[in-house]
């Protein structure tokens, strides 16, 4: 299984916004498997409120789940903010509905640290 991690002089993986567009800091961590794409996740560098660096995506392929991959690319993605960002927390926000995804991230040490409604459903900042 193979990380990778794009470099800040390498290649955007994503297409290139705007300066002034949040995503135009955005870093990708690909996870592949065999060759095959398994998973990603993406950090916005550019978010920083007031629970830090924003987690805005992580996700794994249905056929790689439970094998420990999203904790993986979670556990990089933390290790990588505080490389590029020693003194900046990481947050992510995760639907209350969405209890399985709730219960991964409090299981991995995410803390519930503020609750606001976004599209008529709630959200919980970890």
């Amino acid at each position: 299984m193979q990380i990778a991690v794009p470099k800040s002089n390498s290649t955007p993986l994503l297409k290139r916004q705007p300066t002034n567009h949040p995503y135009s800091s955005a870093q990708v961590l690909a996870c592949v498997v065999g060759g095959s794409p398994a998973g990603f996740a993406c950090i916005v560098t550019r978010e920083k409120r007031e629970w830090g660096i924003l987690l805005d995506n992580l996700h794994v392929l249905p056929a790689y789940k439970r094998k420990g991959l999203a904790s993986m690319l979670l556990r990089r993605c933390g290790a990588w903010v505080r490389e590029q960002f020693p003194e900046t927390a990481m947050h992510l926000s995760v639907y209350t509905s969405n209890a399985a995804a709730v219960a991964f991230y409090e299981a991995l040490g995410g803390q519930r640290c503020d609750e606001f409604t976004y599209s008529g459903m709630t959200t919980v900042v970890t």
